[in-house]
């Protein structure tokens, strides 16, 4: 059992997200970062489908009522375990009584907390991921708040303290200005020859007006088809979908709408929407576009780095 005693900016119970129901209008949600929730996930031994939390910019206090391995990965946060340093992308062991103090990031956007055996929460439509403007998930489809007490589930991981690291080459390139890939669209009838040389030619700054729905961009106005004004017959939205807006992008993330009426330029690939998901108001992206094959290859590379560090892990183990 683990006890919020401070919730943080917003923070969040997520899986992997909720599928089968955009026909219906609910967005799949789960973590923004998919790639340090999954790492967080197998540095404590859980499978991918296990509940973790997901902090934004301030992160929570937790209270470890009993004793339980976490991992904290994703945005450098500074972290204190009854006032040790706790390491990032590293298994750590919370006696029982023992207190997670999480300051504000120092890089990056999002951290996640797995705990091993995942977090006991009841499902709703068939996931336990957070979706606070329908009131989903979670507790009560709300950011934790102090108070809050979840249930840690069972574990075989053994309980003398099995430190766990990952290696920094499986790791996204996080930045506060990264460069990010994506499958673009070539509609001439939405877009002006120009758009694509425009969007990948200037770099773009994350707005404050951003958050898990989606990423308002500030930069050079992105030309539209000479009779088109960004308006469309209203069509599904994949993750990372770039919609121009009054000439300007917008990147559609896990609390994405599921359709929409405004032209895409092309969507992210799912390989660079870490390096997305970690970037805070103020922080800068520019855009480079790549073809099918290459979205897919890449995507490829980093599944196959987390199965090959989760099998290692568990050969270890045994």
């Amino acid at each position: 059992m683990i006890e919020i005693i401070r919730g943080g900016m917003l923070t969040t119970i997520q899986d992997q997200g909720r599928y089968g129901y955009q026909r219906y209008g609910i967005p799949r949600s789960g973590p923004m970062d998919w790639f340090a929730a999954r790492l967080a996930n197998i540095l404590v031994g859980n499978t991918a489908a296990d509940t973790f939390i997901e902090s934004t910019i301030m992160g929570p206090t937790v209270h470890f009522i009993d004793e339980c391995l976490f991992a904290l990965t994703g945005a450098t946060f500074p972290a204190e375990l009854d006032h040790d340093p706790v390491e990032m992308n590293t298994s750590v062991l919370a006696p029982a009584g023992s207190h997670l103090v999480m300051g504000t990031a120092t890089q990056g956007a999002r951290g996640y907390l797995a705990f091993s055996g995942g977090l006991v929460v009841e499902p709703s439509l068939g996931s336990t991921s957070t979706y606070t403007k329908a009131g989903l998930g979670g507790v009560d489809g709300r950011a934790l708040i102090g108070g809050d007490r979840i249930e840690v589930g069972a574990t075989t991981l053994p309980r003398y303290g099995d430190r766990r690291s990952a290696p920094w080459n499986i790791l996204p390139p996080y930045s506060d200005a990264p460069t990010v890939r994506f499958t673009s669209e070539k509609r001439a009838d939405r877009f002006d020859d120009r758009a694509l040389e425009v969007i990948t030619s200037h770099p773009y700054t994350i707005t404050a007006e951003s958050d898990r729905m989606g990423y308002r961009l500030d930069g050079v106005p992105i030309p539209y088809a000479e009779r088109c004004d960004g308006n469309i017959i209203s069509e599904g939205i994949p993750l990372g979908s770039i919609q121009v807006i009054d000439h300007r992008p917008v990147v559609l993330m896990a609390d994405r709408q599921t359709i929409g009426g405004y032209a895409k330029l092309g969507a992210v690939i799912k390989a660079d929407i870490p390096l997305l998901a970690q970037l805070k108001p103020g922080n800068s992206v520019r855009f480079s576009d790549v073809t099918v094959n290459e979205a897919q290859r890449v995507f490829r590379k980093m599944q196959g780095d987390l199965v090959l560090f989760d099998r290692a892990l568990s050969n270890a183990h045994h």
